[in-house]
C-alpha cells in the first residue's frame, strides 16, 4: 500500500479516518497508545484538543 499525505482541518477527521468510522466494510483497531484517552473516538478527539491548548505553536484549528 502506498500512503498519501493529506492536510486536514480537524482532529476528528484524522481519528475518523484512522479508525475507519465512516467505512462500513472496513474494520480498524487501535493496537497501542501512550498518553492518549482511548475509551471512545470522542475521548481520543477530546484528548487531542486538550493537548492542542498546551502547545503554543499550534496557531490554526477548527
Amino acid at each position: 500500500m502506498i500512503g498519501g499525505i493529506t492536510k486536514g482541518s480537524c482532529f476528528s477527521g484524522c481519528v475518523e479516518y484512522a479508525l475507519a468510522l465512516k467505512e462500513k466494510n472496513k474494520e480498524a483497531r487501535l493496537l497501542y497508545s501512550e498518553g492518549l484517552l482511548t475509551d471512545t473516538p470522542k475521548d481520543i478527539i477530546d484528548g487531542f484538543e486538550c493537548q492542542r491548548h498546551l502547545n503554543s505553536r499550534v496557531k490554526h484549528w477548527c
